[in-house]
């Protein structure tokens, strides 16, 4: 068992260091000038080993595999998304949109994972930790890449591109990730009994009370629609106040 009761004193300990932690770390990876790739690239093999002891933990605790915990929620996604800024990294544009979506959604994956910590304390405390854990490096990537992304938008400006072009690819690439998660659900809905919910999105169980709430009285094309929408409508409206923030403009246009 954990002991840590959500708000609760431990829950409150583990959150000032993993913030603490998170904000130190990336104030250092980006003074001591290390290579954005190599950090992208470790971050990326620790994400990928933390997923995989994570299945590996649940299935023997439930003895079954259980599809809600396939690993394409929104808060997984920066995993991929790591190794492929370093697989890509020459397409200027492909890196650009890449960081953009990882300090976006990561950070706010981390910050809806801090403020309702229910689903981050499971009854054993490794999936906890793992849990935790996972969360604070999502918030310690997107910090470090708002750091970094001013030397890239420096050096690798496109030609013709724009702050709101910026904006309207990360839309569009939430769109597009968000349309193969709710692809996912449809596939394996009927294996895994509605329990396949990536997003929270399609035909499957939400499992969160005001989702489930809104899927039985509305429908799931209603649900999704309005979680598409909202997330489409936060990730533009922190990307703007970001690259407001960090003051990268193109030379032809304020944002």
């Amino acid at each position: 068992m954990t002991g840590i009761e959500p708000f609760g004193l431990e829950n409150f300990i583990i959150l000032f260091f993993l913030i603490g932690a998170a904000i130190g770390l990336s104030i250092l990876c980006r003074k001591r000038k290390w290579n954005r790739e190599v950090v992208l690239l470790v971050t990326g093999v620790i994400l990928l080993f933390l997923e995989i002891g994570k299945e590996i933990l649940l299935y023997r605790y439930r003895g079954t595999y259980s599809w809600s915990d396939f690993p394409f929620q929104l808060c997984s996604i920066p995993m991929y998304l790591s190794f492929l800024s370093v697989l890509f990294q020459k397409d200027k544009g492909l890196k650009i949109l890449l960081s953009d979506f990882m300090m976006t959604y990561g950070l706010l994956g981390a910050v809806v994972s801090f403020a309702v910590p229910e689903g981050s304390i499971y009854s054993i405390w490794s999936l906890t930790a793992q849990s935790f854990l996972w969360h604070g490096i999502l918030l310690f990537l997107a910090l470090y890449l708002m750091q970094t992304q001013n030397d890239i938008m420096e050096k690798e400006w496109i030609q013709n591109a724009t702050n709101k072009k910026r904006v309207s690819n990360l839309m569009m690439m939430y769109f597009l990730v968000a349309a193969f998660a709710i692809f996912l659900n449809v596939l394996f809905y009927r294996i895994s009994n509605g329990s396949c919910n990536m997003f929270f999105l399609g035909p499957g169980n939400p499992q969160v009370e005001i989702l489930d709430a809104m899927k039985e009285k509305y429908g799931w094309l209603i649900e999704t629609g309005v979680i598409i929408f909202v997330s489409e409508l936060a990730g533009a409206v922190l990307l703007t106040i970001i690259i407001k923030v960090s003051g990268v403009k193109n030379k032809n246009e304020k944002l």
